[in-house]
């Protein structure tokens, strides 16, 4: 191996830092052994010594595209795989929900039905993504090309990291070709080149990267299950419809919630708000927000305190609308809207949660991006509590959303060790 080669112990302990990091899965005893007459990988298990191979797809795996008859759609039968469901390493069965019949699947799946195990990769809006099939049953659309490696040469789980290692991916984006919606061709992907070891080690590192995603998803449904209880229990610690008593509520408050208008019990600070272009933005700590939370980081502010945003307009969700509270110096675009509860009445914190809450969209305006006019926002009706109840009820929330976050934070951590070992455990360049 070359003299820049790392071991798997000893990258994993340096960028281990989380209660579930990676380095919990039971590769990090592994060592080099100091082979330098060999172009491998930057890290490799210790069994492992011999250079890898290098071959076009075509001619290590087997492939189907499914271009040809577009099958009829239908309201059931067999699931659609298009390329909107398949992301960076899962399939998204929420994404895109289509099916077609069963004749239609046997018909245009007539050259090789799809498997579990099979690698699915997008060659157009969006190209580049990649993953394992995972259900049976199931059919793919045009644009969705499916390998599976041949029998003692390629293991399709080394092969989905290896499309989705930064070389592969680098080299995927010089082949392609338009303008807006890039895509890449079917017969110049199959022509590309990728490296492989040994069956035994691509194994290896296939399981490997699959216990990071495990971790992930695991991480993700914890988040999944902080966010559903926070949802169930925003409908019941607020009123709901006409009432004016919460379902849950602290056994100290007895009285009757109160109907007030936005305006009478915030301020509106937009008139602060300044948008700044990409190109135009200095670099710096305060975040950047606009209608869907953080968009940068930037040098300076408009405002400096306790904030509830609100969603403007280019709301990515009219369901769960986003609102946010936020605290400390901030730089806000045009559009997000910026209130502050009036002391002496309105608790900024359990703002956010109120508004949260409420039902938005009657009350927006527009086609294809919806927006919610500043004065048509300060005219809604909230039920709100005494003073004291709102910071409970605000601290409670707070404390969910700051577990959330926590959450969030582990997962962006191990997102960043995986990007880095998918940079490490490939040959980058022409190695071999």
């Amino acid at each position: 191996m070359t003299k820049n080669t790392t071991t798997l112990d000893t990258f994993m302990s340096k960028n281990s830092t989380t209660e579930n990091s990676i380095m919990n899965t039971n590769i990090n005893n592994k060592k080099h052994t100091k082979d330098e007459n060999k172009n491998t990988s930057q890290i490799r298990y210790q069994e492992f010594t011999d250079e890898w191979n290098q071959d076009k797809l075509i001619d290590v795996c087997n492939y189907v595209d499914y271009r040809g008859k577009t099958p009829y759609k239908t309201d059931k039968g067999i699931f659609l795989i298009t390329a909107k469901n398949v992301k960076k390493g899962y399939i998204d069965y929420e994404a895109s929900k289509e099916y077609i019949s069963e004749e239609d699947y046997q018909e245009v799946m007539h050259r090789g039905l799809p498997k579990i195990g099979d690698v699915l990769i997008t060659t157009e809006a969006p190209f580049g993504n990649v993953a394992q099939i995972d259900k049976e049953n199931i059919a793919l659309a045009q644009r969705v090309i499916k390998y599976r490696g041949k029998k003692d040469v390629i293991d399709n789980s080394y092969l989905t990291y290896y499309l989705l290692s930064p070389e592969f991916q680098r080299k995927l984006y010089s082949i392609s070709s338009g303008g807006t919606v890039k895509g890449v061709k079917g017969s110049i992907l199959h022509k590309q080149k990728i490296k492989y070891p040994s069956l035994p080690e691509q194994q290896q590192i296939g399981q490997f990267f699959k216990k990071i995603d495990q971790q992930i998803t695991a991480q993700q449904e914890k988040i999944q299950h902080h966010k559903q209880q926070k949802k169930a229990l925003l409908q019941q610690m607020f009123p709901q419809g006409d009432s004016t008593i919460p379902k849950i509520r602290y056994p100290e408050y007895t009285e009757e919630w109160q109907k007030y208008k936005i305006k009478d019990i915030a301020n509106n600070f937009d008139k602060q708000r300044v948008p700044i272009t990409v190109n135009l933005r200095i670099s710096g700590s305060t975040p950047y927000y606009g209608a869907n939370g953080i968009q940068d980081h930037v040098e300076g502010f408009t405002h400096d305190g306790e904030f509830v945003l609100v969603a403007e307009d280019g709301a990515s969700d009219l369901i769960n609308y986003p609102v946010q509270y936020v605290k400390g110096k901030i730089w806000v675009n045009n559009h997000a809207h910026v209130l502050q509860g009036k002391s002496e009445i309105c608790n900024t914190n359990f703002l956010s949660f109120c508004i949260n809450q409420a039902e938005i969209r009657p009350y927006l305006v527009g086609g294809g991006r919806s927006k919610l006019n500043a004065e048509v926002m300060m005219g809604i009706n909230l039920n709100i509590p005494s003073l004291p109840e709102q910071q409970q009820v605000g601290q409670f929330f707070q404390k969910i959303d700051q577990q959330i976050t926590i959450q969030q934070e582990k997962i962006q951590h191990q997102k960043q060790q995986k990007k880095a070992l998918l940079q490490q455990m490939f040959p980058q360049g022409d190695s071999t």
